[in-house]
This record gives structure tokens, sequence and C-alpha cells, in this order.
């Protein structure tokens, strides 16, 4: 599939080799061009604008995507389906106007140009039918002064009106530079270390490293290791890249981290560009890294080019990306609007349809607590994401399926597919009309859901898989949704056994005929649990368990039809 231009002489000599028609082009290069047909994937953003070519190409056995006529009356296919693929010369599918506009639906055209059969995409957007969420925080900002309470810091004022309040998994991070004793408030170190631990010992939050003196720009804080002009200045200090990783890990994990927790995770800084070294010793010190990427798609900017892509591979290493941008982007760097946090929202809407495309992701910094029209902005994200049907992760834990999305292999059989990964990412993806999952033949799934005309497979974290279609509904029970994770996975014969644990409380939905028996034993002792503990909403489709404190249960799915 050729992109804006072939990448070699658009001539007769080559083109004719792929059954396109040339002529030359009889018109002036500032003509005007009409458009006489086009198909339905075009004017995705905008209409599409061949832009003038010496050589007019017809597809000879093709079809056109897109047919036009010059001031010359010479009719011709800038764009167009080929049996080898396809091509879409400058103008018919991304556009340079106030904004890279995309002049074709990418999904449709690639599936077309390629001729791609239907086969189960794997999904880091969601698990067990349900949103991920997870939440990361940078460390800036730490000892920055409240106006929320006087005389609080902002880390202070997260601990107590986030962290303490929203029981879900949080990933903290701290910039070392900006508490320790050696740093650049060392007067106050006594009172920041305090601080920190305070927070780095909660149970619902996970740690994570900022790096030693903040990078703003990492290739030039590298490239001139003297100068403090690309990240904070600190006396004395030269830049390292081990001091900035390796270094943090080990002053937080000596000085800050409580007894049982280490640093979890790195999270780039400044412009969030490591080199493919900085990435080797986050690798070294076997913590997952994020940051960088940009997505803030929103309704002033509903643009496809506002998405950013799942990471970047540096070297022989993998750079993954924040799935959404943070608080910097939409307060215009703590500008105005100090509450612009809240249009994150948008961009939460925008990348679940009509494609679920990203999960939901609140990725702030301590600054957030400095303000109360900030702070109050945190308190509306987080209702609206806990209002949704999510499952709440660590950040470390969508990190690894990021990775794990890199190096699935997917190979076709007879009635369906075989899946090797690593057994992190645990959903999949396939188009409605491509079939439902066998639940009695496949191996590894334990059920589906069915959201934006697709369906989204539930895996065991086997990572050993046989995806096995049909036509028809499972007639077996099977598991619809949940906000738990699958921590074991057994079938024989029409007998299902699930074991779930939530980092909140725990629901799930399952879908069951007259014919079924859900039995729900506790994870920790196997007894039975009371229907006092969970609430049951019925449905013709599915059985909503929804528990009161509960958050590990063993699931039993059996059937006693023929």
């Amino acid at each position: 599939m050729f992109i804006n231009s072939f990448g070699f002489p658009a001539d007769h000599k080559f083109l004719s080799k792929l059954q396109l028609e040339t002529a030359r082009n009889e018109a002036g290069e500032f003509d005007p061009v009409q458009i006489i047909e086009k198909t339905e994937y075009m004017g995705f953003e905008v209409a599409p604008k061949p832009v003038f070519t010496p050589i007019l190409i017809t597809a000879k056995d093709g079809n056109p995507v897109v047919t036009a006529k010059n001031s010359k009356g010479q009719i011709f296919h800038p764009a167009a389906i080929t049996k080898w693929g396809g091509y879409f010369l400058q103008g018919t599918f991304n556009i340079a106007l106030f904004e890279d506009l995309l002049a074709v639906d990418p999904v449709e055209i690639i599936k077309k140009s390629l001729q791609l059969e239907e086969f189960p995409a794997p999904d880091v957007t969601t698990e067990n039918g349900r949103r991920l969420l997870f939440v990361h925080i940078d460390g800036d900002g730490f000892p920055s002064k409240s106006t929320v309470e006087l005389g609080k810091t902002s880390a202070e004022i997260i601990r107590e009106h986030i962290l303490k309040v929203y029981d879900i998994p949080h990933s903290y991070s701290v910039i070392e530079a900006e508490i320790s004793p050696d740093g650049i408030h060392a007067n106050g170190s006594n009172e920041l270390e305090t601080i920190a631990k305070s927070i780095l010992e909660l149970k619902n939050v996970e740690i994570a490293s900022h790096s030693y003196s903040h990078p703003f720009k990492w290739l030039k804080a590298e490239s001139t290791p003297e100068t403090g002009k690309y990240r904070l200045d600190i006396p004395g200090y030269i830049f390292d890249l081990e001091r900035e990783i390796s270094g943090s890990i080990s002053y937080i994990n000596s000085r800050l981290a409580p007894n049982g927790k280490k640093v979890a995770a790195f999270f780039w800084t400044g412009d969030c560009l490591p080199t493919a070294e900085a990435l080797s010793i986050a690798h070294k010190e076997g913590v997952p890294n994020i940051n960088g990427g940009n997505t803030h798609i929103s309704q002033e900017n509903p643009w496809t080019s506002y998405i950013y892509p799942m990471g970047v591979k540096r070297g022989q290493f993998y750079q993954v990306y924040a799935p959404i941008t943070n608080d910097n982007v939409f307060t215009n760097e703590w500008t105005y609007p100090q509450y612009g946090f809240t249009k994150v929202i948008q961009t939460f809407e925008y990348t679940d349809k009509p494609r679920r495309l990203k999960p939901i992701n609140i990725y702030y910094h301590n600054f957030a607590g400095s303000q109360q029209a900030s702070l109050n902005s945190l308190h509306k994200i987080y209702k609206y994401a806990l209002s949704q049907e999510v499952t709440p992760i660590y950040t470390t834990e969508y990190i690894k399926k990021a990775l794990d999305f890199q190096n699935i292999c997917i190979s076709r059989t007879d009635d369906g597919f075989l899946l090797k990964s690593n057994g992190e990412l645990r959903t999949l993806r396939i188009n409605k009309n491509a079939g439902y999952p066998d639940i009695e033949k496949s191996e590894g799934i334990a059920g589906y859901n069915e959201y934006n005309d697709s369906l989204y497979l539930h895996l065991d974290g086997s990572g050993n898989y046989h995806i096995a279609l049909s036509s028809n509904p499972p007639s077996l029970p099977y598991l619809v949704s949940s906000n738990g994770i699958i921590t074991d996975f057994k079938k024989d014969g029409k007998k299902m056994i699930i074991s779930l644990q939530s980092y909140i409380s725990l629901e799930f939905a399952v879908s069951c005929s007259a014919d079924s028996e859900v039995v729900i034993k506790s994870g920790e002792n196997g007894e039975i649990i009371s229907q006092n503990d969970y609430t049951c909403t019925r449905s013709k489709s599915s059985s909503v368990y929804s528990f009161k404190n509960t958050k590990q249960i063993v699931l039993e799915l059996s059937c006693t039809c023929k």
C-alpha cells in the first residue's frame, strides 16, 4: 500500500508493472481539479484534494477510490484499490491544513488495500469485557505550597484528597532532587521525605521514580552534561544517565520505600525522548517504564492525528507511551485554565467510540493539588472514570500488556486461531461478523463481551490459546464481564471454574440459561458465599453479581444441558 508517493519514479517504466496506466498531465499546476466520484470511505475528516503531478495515473485493473478530472478534461485515479494492494497519492490520504487531517478512514482502507481477512486483534484497552483504568502521577510539584489548605504541600493535598479518597490502584513517582538532602530543597528535605514516605506506604500506591534531576530535554541534557539548562540545576551535578535512572531508584528504595515495597516503574520526564541507552538502563534495573505520546483528541480538536500510537521502538527496546496525555497539556502548561484537565473526559470518550482505541488513563502531576480548581477537576475526572464499567489496574500492569502486544504470535487453524503470548495481554478483539467463540472447543477463553460492533474475548493469562469460532452463540455459560482479573482458570467439559480478584469491590456478569448453575465461593477459604454478601440483577442475556466488600472469589459455572 503506497501512501502519498510510490517511493520510486512515477513513470510508465515502473507503474506499468503494477498494471497502472500513465499520461502526461496537460493541465497547469494551479488549475482546478474536479472530484467526479469517490467511495464512502473518502471524506473521513476532510474532502480529498489531489495535488498536481506531472504524470496522471489510472488503475487499469483496479477499483478507483477517487476519480478526478482536470481542467483539460483528463480523467485519472489519484487513489485506487488494486489486486496487489492500493495507492493513495498526495491529497487523498492525509492533508495538512490547520491540522493534519485524514481524507480517508485509515482502518477501513488498510483492510481493503491489504485484503486483510478477519482475525483476532490483541487489545490493550480492555480486560474481561471492561475498559482498563489506571492512574499514574508524575512527581513534579511535590514541594509546592498549596492554596487549598495553607501550609500544606501539593503532595499532601493529593495524598489526603485523592489517594486516600479513591481506593483504586495509583502509581506515584518521586523526583529525587526535589526532596533529597542533596537536592534543590535541602533545608526542607526532612519534612519532604517524611511526606513522601507517608504516600509510598499507602496500600493502593505503586512506587515509581521520576528521575534524579528531571531532564526537560533528554538528548540535550546528555550532550551538555555540565549545564543545568535542560534539567533541574543542581550545584555541582554533571548529568549522568545511570545517576538519573539507577541512582534515583536506589535512593527511593533505600530512603523512602517501606519494607516489602520497591520501585516498580520509571516515568520518563520532560520531552520523554530517552535514548536507547536510557531504556537499556531501565531494562537492566528490571523496572517497566512509560511516558511520551500526546493523545488529547477533544471536541476542540476531534482529529485522528491527536491520537498517538502505543509506543515507539528505540534500538532493541520499546518505549511505551502514556495512552492519554497529562494535565500539563490541558492547562496549557499550568497557565490557564486551572480546571482545564476536565477536558480529558472528552478524550476518554473520543477514544472509546466509534472504536475503543485507548484505556482510561488518568495521568497528572502533583501540581494538581496546588489549586482548588485543579483539585476539583481531579474529583470530576475520577468520578467520571469510576462511573464507567472499568477494570482498575496498576500502571506496570498496563506497560506489561503493551510490551506483550509487540511479541504476540497468531496463526490460523481450520476452525479458528492459535495464539501464543507472555500471558500479560488478556483480550482479543474480533469483528462480531466473524463469529462467536465456541466456549466448549476453545482453550484459554473464559467468555466474551460485545461492544462497538466487536466481540472482546477474555483470555485466562496462560499464554497459550485456541480460539474456535462458530456461527452460533455459546450454549454453555460463560463470563460476560468483570472488574476483576482472572487468576486461575479451569475447564472440564461443561463446567468452568474461574478465580477472580479485583482491586475494588468485585462485580461480574455471566451468561447462563435456565439449566445452568452458578456457585460462588470465597477465594480465601473456599466456602460458598452467602447471598447476603452480594446482589444479583438478571436480564434476558446475563446475570450481574455485585459484591459489597469482597474482592476475591472462585466462580463455578456449569451446565446440565445435553
